[in-house]
């Protein structure tokens, strides 16, 4: 089969974006939209089991590149975006920016971006995007799944009402509210896959 057909094959049945075809975007993102292929072959071959009657005990695992925490993965965006093209990145990648629901959850966030600030130049100086906002009603925090913020973790010396700053940013300081269109460092979120274990 020629390479054209497989990518027009992957876009219109599988739904990956014709944007990453034409501009592939950073090596990150690229090797993560290799994985999702990969997690689509194992969905099919776990649907051939299951048809068939041999299927087997399924366990959550993430695509290569991301990292788990209770049944989700998170994956470090290295090439720091304005809020909208990191969002964007994350769908493309089949997921979202993060959303925080409780201290451990952050604190997860919090250590796995450290972690991977070690290996790289910090171009966003310690600053990145969460998937919340108030662009909608200054002050109506929500995030982008459209979850109500039922946790939250605000700097002392941030206020969260600054009108031209509406989009959320992490810190080992906390929570910020930031202008929308600044380059930062981000973070997605997307459930695990389910895979023969």
């Amino acid at each position: 089969m020629s390479m054209p057909l497989v990518l027009a094959l992957l876009v219109t049945f599988y739904g990956f974006s014709a944007g990453f075809l034409a501009n592939p975007g950073d090596r990150d993102e690229f090797i993560a939209e290799l994985s999702q292929l990969r997690q689509v072959i194992q969905q099919l071959n776990t649907q051939v089991k299951s048809s068939c009657g041999c299927a087997t005990t399924l366990r959550p695992r993430c695509p290569d590149g991301w990292q788990m925490f209770v049944n989700n993965c998170y994956y470090f965006g290295v090439v720091p975006k304005s809020w909208q093209d990191a969002e964007e990145a994350c769908e493309r990648l089949g997921g979202h920016l993060a959303t925080v629901h409780s201290s451990e959850e952050e604190q997860f966030i919090l250590d796995y971006v450290h972690r991977e600030r070690k290996t790289l130049v910090d171009m966003s100086h310690g600053y990145t995007w969460l998937g919340g906002h108030d662009f909608l009603q200054e002050g109506n925090w929500m995030w982008i799944t459209d979850e109500v913020f039922n946790y939250t973790n605000w700097r002392v010396t941030n206020q969260a009402s600054n009108q031209v700053e509406n989009c959320l940013d992490v810190s080992l300081g906390g929570w910020n509210d930031n202008k929308c269109f600044a380059k930062l460092n981000y973070v997605c979120e997307r459930k695990a896959f389910q895979i023969d274990g």
